[in-house]
């Protein structure tokens, strides 16, 4: 599952690379607690304002099955 904030983002993810088994939603359909193994954010918390981000944190870590790992991947180096 690919998830986004941006809405044309996701209809374009959808209409070029969805399949039966992969598929992508905004941000506010995701509900799916404690049934991904493996969250993977590249590129994405330096676009979070400050603020939100330990609420960021907190969907992704509720997102996670039991022993479920996150991974991240920043490569903007101006953090907030």
């Amino acid at each position: 599952m690919g998830v986004d904030t941006a809405t044309q983002a996701i209809k374009y993810a959808r209409e070029h690379h969805g399949t039966s088994q992969v598929r992508f939603e905004t941000i506010d359909k995701l509900r799916t607690e404690g049934s991904f193994d493996l969250a993977y954010c590249n590129g994405v918390f330096h676009h979070i304002p400050p603020t939100q981000r330990q609420a960021a944190g907190a969907l992704l870590y509720r997102a996670l099955a039991p022993g479920g790992r996150f991974a991240l991947f920043e490569n903007n180096r101006t953090w907030s």
